[in-house]
């Protein structure tokens, strides 16, 4: 399923169905879906009956969510001699609805293509450029449970599926990031590394003392950051050996990370993390460690989320995702923060092609990745 801010139900008590009028009643609602960028088709428009006694519940998405969580607006009973003429007010009064209800965000940020099979609460997307491959993390169960489910899956750039479970045998995997032919796999308290050409695993780093792994980066020399959210530390593997690069309070229990340059960019997931329930007494902030250094610098200088992925816009600014709010947010190198998208909770770690335009969104609760034509606005 796509984002969508229109939805039909069609309940059916038990009775017999008229299926020339669900055909008619059908048309209606797919030529008014096929003329919207952000609405599009849910398996479930097609499952109805016009039936004499048919109750048809008019119902919204809360947010512009992508997995459908819907609030009543209204519901009819129609009676027999009634029915036809009902039901096609009512096909008026819902394509009303949608259209004052409709989210702007979703008009400004049209959905290019979205997969729904074979997602097992997918966590991490990362575009491979020189394979020119999407791969993306499935934790499959538990986000801290070694159950041997967690897999990767590879896919092209129109959204097609080349290979479900391209790498196997992972229990929770997250963070993904490449270098020199080598994927990087963060896994609760494993890091893998698989070769891209050959979908086989070259190394395997346990860390004894790691709480929680999250996000993963590489920078230009191959050095792998990893956050580790429990401990509120950052570990670092060069030349194959494991060791801590930061740690600390002040790193504000970190989660996503990207490194460019000499900046390993950092997004906190707050404060006082409580390890039971993962809330924290405050939101976390978006700010880089200097990689020579080890100096801590805000970008935004108040609390801002629970801070998940990060990738670059192609302009100087960023995208960050909300994992606990659901939101994709613009932020601005001078530290400006605009809520772009708004989900349900679970938009994860997202994917940003700033050439293509192209922001791809995994969303952990929905079992869903969705492809936006996303073009930064400064």
């Amino acid at each position: 399923m796509v984002p969508i801010t229109g939805l039909i139900h069609f309940l059916s008590p038990g009775a017999t169905t008229t299926p020339s009028m669900a055909l008619h009643v059908e048309r209606l609602i797919l030529s008014y879906l096929q003329t919207q960028q952000d609405v599009a088709y849910r398996t479930g428009i097609r499952e109805f009956a016009i039936i004499p006694r048919l109750r048809i519940s008019f119902v919204t998405t809360t947010s512009n969510s992508a997995s459908g969580f819907v609030k009543i607006l209204r519901t009819e009973t129609l009676s027999h001699s009634s029915r036809y003429n009902k039901v096609m007010k009512s096909i008026l009064i819902l394509t009303a609805c949608i259209f004052f209800i409709n989210n702007t965000n979703a008009a400004d940020y049209p959905v290019r293509w979205q997969i729904t099979a074979g997602m097992a609460n997918p966590e991490s997307s990362y575009y491979d450029a020189e394979s020119g491959f999407l791969f993306l993390s499935h934790v499959n169960g538990p986000g801290k449970e070694k159950d041997g489910n967690g897999y990767i899956s590879k896919i092209t750039l129109k959204g097609k599926t080349v290979k479900e479970k391209w790498f196997t045998g992972l229990d929770a995997p997250k963070g993904l990031r490449s270098h020199d032919g080598t994927l990087w796999i963060s896994d609760i308290d494993t890091v893998v590394a698989v070769d891209i050409a050959t979908g086989k695993e070259v190394s395997r780093h346990v860390i004894k003392d790691a709480g929680f792994l999250n996000d993963l980066a590489t920078d230009s020399n191959g050095v792998v950051y990893i956050s580790d959210m429990l401990n509120s530390r950052i570990y670092q593997i060069k030349a194959e050996q494991v060791s801590i690069f930061a740690e600390g309070p002040h790193l504000e229990h970190p989660n996503g990370l990207l490194a460019v340059g000499n900046k390993l960019y950092c997004g906190g997931w707050g404060t006082d993390l409580d390890p039971a329930t993962f809330t924290t007494k405050e939101l976390g902030r978006f700010f880089y460690i200097d990689i020579e250094t080890k100096e801590k610098h805000l970008i935004t200088e108040k609390p801002t989320g629970h801070l998940d992925g990060i990738e670059i816009d192609g302009k100087g600014g960023f995208f960050l995702t909300d994992w606990i709010a659901g939101t994709v947010m613009h932020i601005c190198s001078h530290g400006n923060v605009t809520e772009i998208m708004k989900y349900e909770k679970g938009s994860a770690d997202l994917a940003y092609l700033p050439r293509k335009k192209l922001l791809i969104l995994p969303h952990m609760n929905d079992n869903t990745l969705t492809a936006f034509r996303v073009v930064p606005k400064h």
